[in-house]
Formats: structure tokens, C-alpha cells, sequence
């Protein structure tokens, strides 16, 4: 581990009961007219929360509510192409991290021109972007203090992120009661998104203590918590805790990226349409049974932040303990899950291997153990079948 970093966090961050009173006061800094980029679920069924926000708008706003879990680049390229020219000088995302990456998308490419695409793929630099807020509703992606905006490409089924300083949102409201109404097979996945981005960025090979004090904050918390919330899922403490959670697992992979877990999964959200977090849980326990011989030290580490008893215990006892903690842990959660359950086949594994490799390769070798052939990969999606 590294004690020399970089840090940029440029966004101003509101978190706690209330926080939605500040929307009015910063978003009217920022711009005249917003456009708030949403799901159909927070017009509908969650209203009351979507109402609370307008309110505190004083500028003029218009909405996009269609977004869905993992957007594409040609719903992005449909939402600038409809509101550019409209006066829009702010991008809200309200709602969970597909909803905070399509704001962080939109506002760069009204601002800088061009497609989603030339920028997905890396054809084109980005100028400028619009302002951005970000006000998170789910404790996943830590997308409201990170420098990504993750799209699929339907045509390659590319899943990756636009990556900018530029999209850092200029202020991020968290408001813990938003996050009450969240269904709990939800709860669970966009939490799972939390853990993987506070477990691979701790272990990563770009790792330094700056993201590993925030990963360790995360790690902690959703281990504790993330049980709790399933019993009181209308809890707002505990909402906070895991909100809390995110942000800090955010921070954590913007400095250190996300590593092979997350190169994995995106080739399932982008085939198959499953939702990220989900991904990430099928695919957990065998990633970890494969990285576990190659990050004994860290693993050890993060098995006794959990179980101070372990301190007693060599590292490699106590990383292979961790895999242990963690199992019980996800049998706590009581979903049962696996690839095959999504159309996933055993003849589709090397598309989606090489899918990861192709598009993702430096997740790939962010991780302790990079794979030394394809096979390896192949095998990983094999144990979670």
C-alpha cells in the first residue's frame, strides 16, 4: 500500500435528515432551468418524496422519468437530443445510481457535443459539462462522489464508464427518509454494489490509506447493518448508516477503481439485463475464492475489522476466516440466486469472459491475482452457474 495519493472532491456534500431543504439554495447558484432525470417509480409510487424535492426547486424544471437499470448510450444520446436547445443549464439525478450516471452523461454531452459513445469509447474528449446535482435514493453506487458514469453499448454490449472530472457532481444532497421505501431484494443488491466497490478498491492494486480508511468505514458498516435493515426497512438511522456506506465506498473506488468482480458482472447487467448488484452477488463468493490466496494480508485485515478475535489468528487464517464470515453473510440475506436462474450457459461463458477483457481490462488487472489465461475467468462464472 501506497501512502502517496491524489484526491479531487470537488462536490459539496449534504447528508442527513433535512438535507433536501439546501436543493433550493444551491440548485439556484448553479442555473435558471434543471432538468431532473429520474425513474417512472419516484412520479408514481414514491410521489410523495418526488413532490418534496420539486418543491424546493425555485428555478423552472422539466423531467425525464424513463430511466431503467442498466441505460444504454442510445437512451442517453435520446434524452440530450430532446432537451438540448431547451435552456437546461443543470442536470438533476434523483433516484439510484443508473438515474445519477444518465444526469452525469447528459450534462457532459449537452455541454461538450457529440454522442455517448465517443466518449464511452474514448473517440472524443470532453470539454465541459453542465453543473450536476446528485441526490442518491439507493446505498449502491457511490455515483453521487465519483468521477464515473457507468453506460451499455446495446450494439457491442460494452458496459463501461464514461470517466470525467468534469462529471463530479457540484453538490450531492443525502437524504436518508428517500431511501426507506426501497424494496428489499433492492436493498440488498445496490448494497452488495457498496460492498464490492469498498472490498476491490481496498485490495486493489492501486490501493493507498487514503481509500482504504474509506473502504474499511463501508466495509463495516454494511456488515453490520445491512442485516438490520432487512428486519427495519423503514429505519431511517440505519438508511443513513448504509447511505453513509455508499458515499464512503464511492470515495474508496475513485481513487482506486472497482477490480475483476465488477469487470465480471458487467457483461451479465449488459447480456442479460440483470441488475448490477445482483451480478455481484452471484459472482462474490467465487471471485473471492479465487483472489483470497493473493490478498492474505488485506483480507486478514478486513476479517478482523469485522471479528477483532482474529487478531489472535496468523493472516492466512484469518483471510480464509473472512470467507467464511462472509458466506454466513450472504446466507443471512436468504437469496438464492444463481447465473443459470438468467439464461446463462455454459456455451456463453467465453463471450462473456472475453466481453470482460475487451472492454474492462483494467479492472481486470486491478486485481491481487490477474488471470493468466481466459479459462481462468471461464471458470469463475462457472462456479456461480
Amino acid at each position: 500500500m501506497s501512502l502517496k495519493f491524489n484526491w479531487i472532491t470537488p462536490t459539496k456534500i449534504y447528508f442527513g435528515q433535512g438535507s433536501i431543504n439546501k436543493l433550493g439554495d444551491e440548485a439556484s447558484k448553479l442555473g435558471s432551468k434543471a432538468l431532473i432525470i429520474t425513474s417512472k417509480g419516484w412520479t408514481t409510487k414514491r410521489r410523495i418524496f418526488f413532490d418534496e424535492l420539486a418543491k424546493n426547486l425555485t428555478i423552472k424544471y422539466e423531467i425525464y422519468d424513463e430511466v431503467k437499470t442498466n441505460p444504454t448510450t442510445n437512451v442517453v444520446d435520446k434524452i440530450v437530443s430532446h432537451f438540448e436547445g431547451k435552456g437546461v443549464d443543470l442536470v438533476i439525478g434523483f433516484g439510484g445510481g443508473s438515474s445519477i450516471d444518465v444526469a452525469k452523461a447528459v450534462a457532459l454531452i449537452i455541454a461538450s457535443g457529440g454522442s455517448s459513445k465517443e466518449y464511452l469509447f474514448k473517440i472524443k474528449e470532453p470539454k465541459d459539462s453542465l453543473p450536476i446535482i446528485a441526490i442518491p435514493t439507493t446505498h449502491g453506487t457511490g455515483s453521487e462522489v465519483d468521477k464515473y458514469a457507468v453506460l451499455t453499448d446495446p450494439e457491442t454490449h460494452a458496459k463501461a464508464p464514461i470517466i470525467s472530472t468534469l462529471i463530479y457532481p457540484k453538490v450531492t444532497i443525502v437524504e436518508p427518509k428517500f431511501a426507506t421505501t426501497i424494496p428489499q431484494l433492492l436493498t440488498i443488491s445496490t448494497t452488495i454494489d457498496a460492498l464490492s466497490h469498498a472490498l476491490e478498491s481496498y485490495i486493489s492494486r492501486h490501493a493507498n490509506i487514503f481509500s482504504r480508511m474509506y473502504a474499511r468505514e463501508a466495509i463495516h458498516i454494511i456488515y453490520n447493518y445491512l442485516p438490520k435493515v432487512i428486519k427495519d426497512p423503514s429505519n431511517i438511522e440505519i438508511r443513513g448508516k448504509l447511505l453513509w456506506s455508499s458515499l464512503c465506498a464511492g470515495i474508496a473506488i475513485d481513487q482506486s477503481r472497482a477490480g475483476l468482480l465488477h469487470a465480471l458482472e458487467h457483461p451479465l447487467s449488459s447480456y442479460y439485463n440483470i441488475h448490477h448488484g445482483l451480478g455481484l452477488y452471484i459472482l462474490f463468493i467465487p471471485w473471492l475464492e479465487y483472489t483470497l490466496d493473493y490478498g492474505v494480508r488485506e483480507f486478514a485485515e478486513i476479517a478482523r475489522l469485522i471479528n477483532p478475535k482474529l487478531y489472535e489468528v496468523e493472516d492466512y487464517r484469518a483471510a480464509k476466516e473472512f470467507l467464511n464470515i462472509t458466506k454466513k453473510f450472504f446466507q443471512q440475506l436468504e437469496i438464492k440466486v444463481k447465473l443459470s436462474d438468467y439464461g446463462v450457459r455454459e456455451e456463453d461463458l467465453p463471450t462473456l469472459a472475453n466481453n470482460a477483457v475487451k472492454y474492462l481490462k483494467p479492472l481486470v488487472e486491478n486485481n491481487p491475482r490477474k488471470p493468466s489465461s481466459i479459462d481462468e475467468l471461464i471458470n469463475i462464472y462457472r462456479k456461480a452457474l
